[in-house]
């Protein structure tokens, strides 16, 4: 598959290939957080807005909250996860450290 094929292929199936367990899930949350982002930077008002993104993983949802009005997209995820997160948690405690988990 060329790059701008397997691209192309991303952008429509999601994160995840339609032969995988999770794509029904990961299309359905996708387009439910696509719809919510609006509204929730909407009820904000004239506030800035900053959204705490825990478990992130790769950071899937951030592209959702792309607006003038999100003054801080951060992720956090548990120590040792491969992601990139900002924030590490640990998951003994449920503290959320300023550390960089990766």
């Amino acid at each position: 598959m060329t790059g701008q094929l397997r691209e192309a292929y991303r952008r429509w199936a999601g994160r995840s290939p339609l032969w995988t367990p999770l794509h029904l899930h990961h299309r359905a949350l996708d387009a439910f957080v696509k719809e919510r982002a609006p509204r929730v930077i909407d009820q904000a008002g004239a506030a800035a807005v900053r959204v705490l993104d825990v478990g992130c993983g790769d950071l899937p949802y951030k592209r959702f909250f792309d607006d003038p009005r999100v003054a801080a997209y951060d992720g956090a995820d548990i120590a040792g996860a491969q992601s990139q997160a900002m924030l590490e948690i640990d998951p003994a405690t449920q503290a959320i450290s300023a550390e960089t988990a990766s």
